[in-house]
């Protein structure tokens, strides 16, 4: 019994001191951190953001792709995670003068890929999907391997 009670006013002197309130009113005000402080933290990969695939929506005479990469820089965010696969050209409204054959020729022969690289994104993370119809999952035949290369 002698225990419980000092177990409990040993919680009851934690809850007091955890809980009582600064007088200090500076303290208790929001600090709002300098401006080269938030520069400090921008190579860090810790923004909330969100991708920029499939959006259904389009506000501006932009494509689909470079508007909301513009829109998620807009947000704050220092990351950009866009698609690069068969229906990325119909999905993000780029109108391609040849249908592209690979992944590489899809990136380089469209403008809109190039430009939000450019952006001053920290980090882009692509999906990328082959453009070939190629299955690899059981082994590629030398036929295809050449394809891929």
């Amino acid at each position: 019994m002698k225990k419980l009670f000092q177990f409990q006013a040993l919680l009851l002197l934690i809850l007091v001191v955890f809980s009582c309130k600064k007088s200090n009113k500076e303290a208790s005000a929001p600090q709002t951190p300098a401006v080269n402080e938030l520069a400090q933290l921008e190579p860090y990969n810790f923004v909330l953001g969100t991708h920029a695939i499939s959006g259904s929506y389009q506000f501006t005479t932009d494509n689909k792709l470079v508007e909301q990469a513009k829109r998620v820089r807009e947000m704050g965010s220092n990351i950009l995670k866009i698609t690069l696969g068969k229906n990325s050209a119909d999905i993000y409204g780029i109108q391609e003068a040849t249908r592209s054959t690979t992944t590489l020729a899809l990136f380089t022969n469209n403008l809109p890929y190039r430009t939000v690289c450019d952006m001053d994104f920290r980090y882009i993370f692509f999906w990328v999907h082959t453009l070939t119809n190629i299955e690899w999952r059981n082994g590629i035949s030398a036929a295809n391997e050449q394809i891929l290369s």
